[in-house]
């Protein structure tokens, strides 16, 4: 139930029991909230105009409208900006300091400028923000990066601007992510390769070694290949006609040498992919999937379009499951379970 809620799997009983109250308590007021928004109804005055016969359609709710993917990183980052039948509005890979200029002022300028003019404007009441949350160290070592300091401040700015809207914004843990699609077994070469470098991590942090390097990269790489060949299985399998290419290195006349920095890892031949969650988009037609084929063929950073997808497709996934939750709930107790969120849940703005 955690898992298909995508809630953590860690810690004791009581701590997990807490962790899906929380996550059905804070369901239930944001669904009585969207509900009351479209019905035009003050919440104060919503526990006297529901009926069992209201119960689908405000759990229903926790599904948003529209739902908006970010994937964080301090040079690059992209979004996607779907539907909830998983139609895509948008997708866009933007460089966000591609100068290598780091200063609080320019960083903290770049975002609000994101957020205010490349991210669409939802409101709680229409849909969700989903952010990648970002670490604070890598397998529990002491050191912490640059890279990793730079990515909070952007995350805490992100959430920050984004706050400013009355939006709702949900952080979406990648392990999670990972853990939900759940990928087969490794090949027994890539399996030893990751391994290795989790074992090494913690002493590179104070001994670096190539050995330890390498391996990290090699396992950096291979989740990345990964990611992509989802997404590209996915934008494959709904009924276009694009050859897929994303996993094979091809070279021209023009180009016979390898890029410099492509990655020298080999694509996983023996990874079988899942299959797609909900297929994305009902209507091939309506949902332009050959643009967004192509458009994808032609990125170069696929890795960070191929992650926000991922993000919102297993997202949406996560609150389909919380819909039931929420059926499933009201049905044992009865209305007092979304009448008990109703209690001291200030109205919104429009309604006051």
């Amino acid at each position: 139930m955690l898992k298909q809620c995508g809630l953590p799997l860690t810690g004791k009983k009581s701590i997990k029991i807490s962790r899906l109250e929380t996550h059905i308590k804070e369901a239930q007021k944001l669904c009585l909230k969207r509900y009351a928004y479209k019905q035009s109804i003050p919440l104060t005055d919503l526990s006297a105009k529901i009926t069992s016969r209201d119960v689908p359609t405000i759990c229903a709710e926790a599904v948003p409208n529209q739902v908006v993917s970010i994937d964080i990183g301090y040079r690059n980052m992209a979004f996607i900006h779907m539907t909830r039948d998983r139609q895509i509005l948008d997708w866009k890979h933007v460089e966000l300091l591609p100068n290598s200029s780091y200063e609080p002022w320019e960083v903290s300028k770049k975002i609000r400028e994101f957020v205010t003019q490349l991210l669409p404007k939802i409101d709680c009441t229409q849909g969700s923000y989903i952010i990648e949350h970002q670490r604070f160290r890598t397998n529990g070592g002491s050191a912490v990066s640059n890279s990793i300091m730079l990515t909070n401040v952007i995350e805490a700015l992100i959430y920050s601007n984004l706050g400013l809207h009355d939006s709702h914004v949900d952080a979406i843990n990648p392990a999670a992510v990972s853990a939900y699609l759940d990928l087969p077994a490794l090949s027994n070469k890539y399996q030893e390769s990751l391994n290795n470098a989790d074992l090494l991590w913690t002493l590179s942090q104070k001994n670096k070694t190539k050995k330890s390097s390498r391996l990290s990269a090699s396992r950096h790489r291979f989740k990345k290949k990964i990611a992509i060949a989802i997404v590209d299985s996915w934008l494959n399998g709904v009924g276009n006609d694009i050859e897929s290419s994303t996993m094979e290195t091809t070279t021209t006349k023009k180009d016979t040498k390898k890029p410099k920095g492509r990655s020298k890892t080999p694509p996983p031949t023996d990874l079988e992919l899942p299959q797609p969650l909900v297929k994305i988009g009902y209507n091939d037609e309506e949902n332009n999937l050959v643009q967004w084929r192509q458009y994808f063929e032609l990125q170069k950073k696929k890795d960070d379009l191929s992650d926000c997808l991922l993000q919102a497709m297993v997202w949406l996934d996560w609150q389909v499951h919380t819909v039931g939750l929420l059926k499933d709930l009201t049905k044992i107790v009865g209305l007092k379970l979304l009448l008990r969120a109703i209690k001291d849940e200030p109205q919104l703005p429009s309604q006051q």
